[in-house]
């Protein structure tokens, strides 16, 4: 008895759900289709960023023998500790502008969208000194590249 009813209850739901999730099914302007926006936004900049890290692990572990996988490890580390900061940080930060509704939601996926930017830009010059050093074959200035990738306030 329980089961149809539970099964006829979850083929009303799902569909409700999928279609949240259509930013085309809200109109623009509204806090659903923002957030929406604003979130495939921030899952193609944490894709970049994924992808930048890997490269800068690999070439890593490719220039640096002895301890490029230490420090490859370590960058992995980071990245993960920095997008607990940008959650933590971004969450407070929706919650601070004292807006209604889903709009608190919409400006922290905002500010996790700028700092995805930054995290991107760092991460690309880091990449880019690392090459720069393995062309001119300055294997040991290396690591000094990865000061590009963090900053202090984290």
């Amino acid at each position: 008895m329980l089961k149809p009813l539970l099964c006829s209850a979850l083929m009303f739901a799902l569909p409700l759900t999928v279609q949240a999730q259509d930013k085309s099914q809200w109109p623009e302007g509204s806090a659903m289709h923002t957030g929406l926006t604003q979130k495939e936004l921030l899952e193609n900049k944490q894709a970049k960023a994924s992808e930048l890290v890997g490269k800068i692990r690999t070439t890593l572990q490719q220039q640096l023998p002895r301890n490029g996988q230490y420090l490859a490890d370590l960058l992995q580390e980071q990245q993960g500790k920095w997008l607990s900061y940008v959650d933590a940080t971004c969450m407070l930060v929706g919650q601070m502008t004292g807006a209604g509704g889903s709009w608190p939601s919409v400006y922290a996926l905002n500010c996790a969208s700028n700092m995805a930017d930054q995290r991107l830009f760092k991460l690309t010059n880091t990449l880019q000194c690392m090459k720069r050093h393995a062309k001119h074959q300055r294997r040991y200035e290396i690591p000094d590249c990865l000061y590009q990738s963090y900053s202090v306030t984290y």
